[in-house]
């Protein structure tokens, strides 16, 4: 952002952090003559030449016009996407926490139901489920999430989708 800010305003950027969302607000808009459409095909146009120089060669940037493009690609598997918003005086980046669980949307199911009952009747209702979720809705340990899901895996209740930080998990059919 420091690349692209109009220093002609007096104000900061201000960086906001909640559980479910991470947004960085710059003052100035974008520069003169990019749209948002730019943007997503990579074009970008610094305020600051000689301040991007300089971290091009610190390497603190790899290159020009890749960072939304980087952005978006790392939310590809995931529900919520970024959100860019721009009026005249001001460019908004919104970043989801891919993460976070809301522990109100996760509904307690009967006790007398089996974790591994549990998990079947919440996917019957949700398209797939998660660890995260799962320590959630059993109110368990991150081990013992993985353990039970790993276990309905191998006992071909679950599909694995995807891998690493995006594992989810759907019923097998």
């Amino acid at each position: 952002m420091l690349l692209y800010i109009d220093y002609n305003f007096t104000g900061s950027i201000l960086i906001s952090l909640f559980d479910e969302r991470f947004e960085i607000t710059s003052l100035g808009g974008l520069v003169k003559g990019l749209n948002m459409e730019d943007l997503y095909y990579g074009v970008s146009e610094s305020r600051n030449p000689n301040l991007a120089n300089v971290f091009y060669r610190l390497k603190y940037v790899e290159s020009f016009g890749t960072g939304i493009e980087r952005i978006f690609e790392s939310y590809e598997n995931y529900d919520k996407k970024p959100l860019l918003l721009n009026t005249k005086n001001t460019f908004k980046v919104v970043l989801y926490n891919v993460n976070h669980i809301d522990e109100n949307s996760v509904k307690k199911l009967p006790s007398n139901l089996t974790q591994e009952e549990q998990i079947i009747e919440y996917l019957k209702k949700n398209e797939k489920v998660n660890r995260k979720i799962v320590e959630a809705l059993l109110n368990i340990s991150k081990t013992r999430a993985n353990n039970i899901l790993n276990k309905m895996v191998d006992d071909e209740i679950l599909v694995r989708i995807n891998s690493g930080r995006n594992v989810s998990y759907i019923l097998k059919k």
